[in-house]
């Protein structure tokens, strides 16, 4: 990723200027690696649905930024958003799983290499497949992960 934005004066991290490489990289590369843009016009007329977690515990992105991200949505989209995406801010979550609290959702399972859609009787499917409203996300225990 940093050879990427940085080219040749990329060798490794130590040789890193965080005063002058982090505005290039953040410049280079967060069109693609950061999740900013609201602009989901085509995920929205297509009638797709986000069920977005985000752990309070995460030491790896801050949960702000997934309010503030939501709140873009919401500005552009008014109040058609809340029939597609639901933010849910789970206490003591860490970085999509784990941590002191629980992370074990009712609809995903973890199945390395990553999580996934399981066969359970999911609020996500009722939602998704058979627009019944979603308010509530059940989760549980603490993941191994």
């Amino acid at each position: 990723m940093f050879k990427t934005a940085l080219g040749n004066s990329w060798r490794d991290i130590e040789g890193f200027r965080f005063d002058v490489d982090t505005e290039v990289v953040e410049a280079k590369l967060s069109a693609q690696v950061n999740a900013t843009n609201p602009d989901l016009d085509a995920f929205h007329a297509h009638g797709g649905k986000i069920l977005l977690t985000h752990g309070w515990a995460d030491p790896v992105i801050s949960p702000e930024g997934t309010i503030q991200y939501v709140q873009k949505l919401r500005q552009r989209y008014g109040a058609s958003s809340d029939a597609f995406i639901r933010l849910y801010l789970v206490p003591g979550m860490a970085h999509c799983a784990g941590g002191p609290g629980p992370s074990l959702f009712d609809g995903l399972v973890q199945s390395p290499p990553g999580w996934r859609m399981e066969k359970y009787p999911a609020t996500s499917r009722q939602w998704t497949a058979q627009g019944k409203e979603t308010v509530t996300l059940r989760v549980s225990g603490k993941a191994r992960v």
